[in-house]
């Protein structure tokens, strides 16, 4: 049965199935301050996919993201990040982030937990998630969070000019692609 209205998980309980983005529907976008704090840079990734996992043994997941697909709209500062200085998309062409779990956190609502790997280093990142299905079929998953760019392995700047943490916002819709027995039920993971 299609439902009209969206309806918001507030307990971390998803949707059981094999879910994949849809990244026609979906949007990586991120954040930094240069110019020596005073600017912010944005832009988005345009090529990604991924895949999550629902089923009795828990909630798991992988979003691959193509590093050369940054896009600031400034084709001067597009070519620099992809560089050796920050994203070194000849050599680590793939950001990667692996999900391992999503929890319901007392007072913190729904949180994930994984790990983000940009060029040779891989942090541990938590924090929150905001779950929606909008129709039976489809889940919405958004999130935004920090980044320390320097332990991430993109931390250069030339006399201070890029300050701080690197922000992203991610908003991925995802389209069930197979459904584990117990059709309709919900998994609490």
């Amino acid at each position: 049965m299609e439902s009209t209205a969206a309806s918001t998980q507030t307990a971390a309980a998803l949707p059981l199935g094999s879910w994949r983005v849809d990244p026609s529907s979906s949007v990586l976008e991120f954040s930094a301050r240069g110019m020596f704090g005073l600017v912010a840079v944005k832009g988005t990734f345009k090529d990604f996919e991924g895949e999550l996992v629902v089923d009795g043994s828990g909630t798991r997941g992988e979003l691959r993201i193509a590093a050369a697909s940054l896009d600031t709209a400034n084709a001067t500062r597009d070519k620099h990040l992809r560089s050796a200085d920050f994203f070194d998309v000849e050599a680590s062409p793939t950001v990667r982030f692996t999900l391992d779990g999503v929890q319901d956190a007392p007072g913190a609502g729904t949180t994930f937990s994984g790990s983000l790997q940009i060029r040779q280093s891989t942090l541990a990142m938590t924090g929150p998630l905001s779950v929606t299905t909008p129709s039976d079929g489809h889940l919405a998953l958004a999130t935004a969070l920090s980044v320390d760019r320097a332990a991430a392995g993109v931390g250069w700047s030339r006399m201070g000019m890029i300050r701080g943490d690197a922000h992203l916002r991610a908003q991925l819709s995802l389209t069930l692609q197979g459904q584990p027995n117990g059709e309709g039920a919900q998994a609490a993971v």
